[in-house]
């Protein structure tokens, strides 16, 4: 479980990051943070280590059900940025059977649930190029890496 200051810092970093991979692509950076979002909620639902209220679930319901698929950059993007959805629901699925498994599942899981921050370099080559891509991706595995079982 992250902590309030934990959430704020991280925060702060996927903005960093929200902001250079979309370059002035207002609807990429919508379209992120409606999935970083709607995750969050999800990600606390399922965990049950951070409280969720009906507030949430509802706004959450509104994000995938009404503002993601009318996003701009989801709508001009669909096929691509679909394909990637299932396979990071895939990831988060396998991510979650296997925290509690033998020490090889543990370093899959960890490796898995990391999955969600794929989207950044993608949005980044479909909105600034393979260049760029590279640059962000190694910007945000070094932000967000952490120790097996965190």
């Amino acid at each position: 479980m992250s902590t309030y200051e934990e959430r704020q810092r991280d925060n702060i970093k996927r903005d960093e990051l929200i902001n250079e991979c979309c370059g002035n692509n207002d609807s990429a950076k919508e379209y992120i943070h409606i999935l970083c979002a709607a995750l969050r909620v999800w990600d606390d639902v399922y965990d049950q280590d951070y409280p969720v209220t009906k507030d949430d679930i509802t706004d959450t319901y509104k994000m995938l059900f009404i503002s993601l698929p009318s996003n701009k950059f989801y709508k001009e993007n669909h096929d691509l940025l679909f394909a990637q959805h299932v396979v990071l629901y895939n990831q988060w699925v396998a991510s979650n059977r296997w925290l509690d498994g033998n020490k090889l599942e543990q370093m899959y899981a960890h490796f898995y649930k990391e999955g969600l921050n794929e989207i950044i370099p993608l949005v980044t080559l479909i909105t600034q190029g393979e260049k760029k891509m590279q640059e962000v991706s190694f910007k945000l595995r070094d932000y967000f890496k952490s120790k097996i079982g965190e």
